[in-house]
C-alpha cells in the first residue's frame, strides 16, 4: 500500500525523485493524509519539494515539478474528500488521472458557490402539496452544506447508507450519488440540518402550515420539519382523511 500511494504521485507527474520527498520527507504516506490537504497546503508542498534545502555543509537540492503535477495533486486531494462524503473505501490504484479530472467541474462550482437569498427560496403552495415538495426537494438539490454536500441529502427518505460499496455506475452523476450516501451522523450532519431548518422555516413562517413545521424549532432540526409537514399532507395519515371525507360526502348525498 505505501509503495502505490507513492506511485499515486508519479502518475500526478512528479519525478520519481520529487514523489519520493512528498512520500518520504513530508510524510504525505497514505491516501487519508493526501485527503486533507488543501489547495493552499499542495501549493505550500510544492515549493517546498521544489526549492533548496537542508545546511549549508549539507544542502538539499529541490525538485523540478511540472505546473500540471501541482495541479494533479490538487484534485487528488479534493477527488479522495469527495469519496469519503459518500463512505468509499478508496486504493491508490483507483486514484487515476482520468477520475480526478472528472471532478474538476464539480470543484470549480463549489468554489464559485454562493448562498440563496430569500427571495430564491420556493414559494409555499397550499393547494398544490406534491408540486410544493418537488420544488423544495430541487431547491435543497442546488444548495451546499457545511462541507460542500447538496443539502437534499439531509431530508432523504432512507437514513442508512446502501449495503456494501454500492456500484459507482449506479447513479446518475456525482450529485446523486453524494445525495444518497452522504453520512447521517457526522458533524456536518448536525449543521446542514440546521442550514435546512433555517431555510425552511422561512419559507413556511407565515404559511398556515407553520402548525406542522413548529414542532421542530426547539431542536432545529430541518430534517424533521420536511417530513412532518410533508407526512401531514402527502402522507397515510393524509390519505386516510381524504378517504373518510369521501366517505362521508357520499354519505350525505345518499
Amino acid at each position: 500500500m505505501n509503495a502505490a500511494t507513492r506511485e499515486v504521485y508519479v502518475h500526478c507527474g512528479f519525478t520519481v525523485a520529487a514523489a519520493a520527498a512528498i512520500f518520504d520527507d513530508q510524510g504525505i504516506d497514505s491516501l487519508p493524509k493526501l485527503r486533507i490537504l488543501t489547495d493552499l497546503e499542495v501549493e505550500n508542498l510544492c515549493k517546498v519539494i521544489r526549492r533548496l534545502g537542508g545546511s549549508v555543509q549539507n544542502p538539499i537540492e529541490g525538485h523540478a515539478m511540472l505546473l500540471r503535477a501541482k495541479n494533479n495533486l490538487k484534485l487528488a486531494a479534493y477527488w479522495l474528500c469527495q469519496q469519503d462524503k459518500v463512505a468509499r473505501v478508496v486504493t491508490p490504484a483507483q486514484v487515476l488521472l482520468d477520475t480526478m479530472r472528472a471532478v474538476r467541474a464539480k470543484r470549480d462550482a463549489d468554489a464559485a458557490y454562493k448562498n440563496p437569498i430569500t427571495a430564491d427560496f420556493p414559494v409555499i403552495n397550499d393547494k398544490d402539496w406534491p408540486k410544493t415538495n418537488e420544488l423544495i426537494v430541487r431547491f435543497l438539490g442546488t444548495c451546499l452544506g457545511e462541507t460542500k454536500i447538496l443539502l437534499a441529502y439531509v431530508i432523504r427518505e432512507t437514513v442508512g447508507l446502501p449495503e456494501g460499496n454500492d456500484p459507482l455506475n449506479q447513479y446518475a452523476g456525482r450529485a446523486k450519488e453524494m445525495i444518497r450516501c452522504a453520512l447521517h451522523d457526522s458533524k456536518a450532519f448536525e449543521l446542514d440540518r440546521k442550514k435546512v431548518w433555517e431555510m425552511f422555516s422561512k419559507m413556511t413562517k407565515e404559511a398556515d402550515c407553520w402548525t406542522y413545521v413548529k414542532p421542530a424549532q426547539r431542536t432545529q432540526d430541518g430534517r424533521a420539519a420536511f417530513h412532518m409537514l410533508f407526512d401531514h399532507y402527502l402522507g397515510a395519515n393524509n390519505v386516510n382523511n381524504i378517504a373518510l371525507e369521501a366517505d362521508f360526502t357520499l354519505a350525505k348525498g345518499h
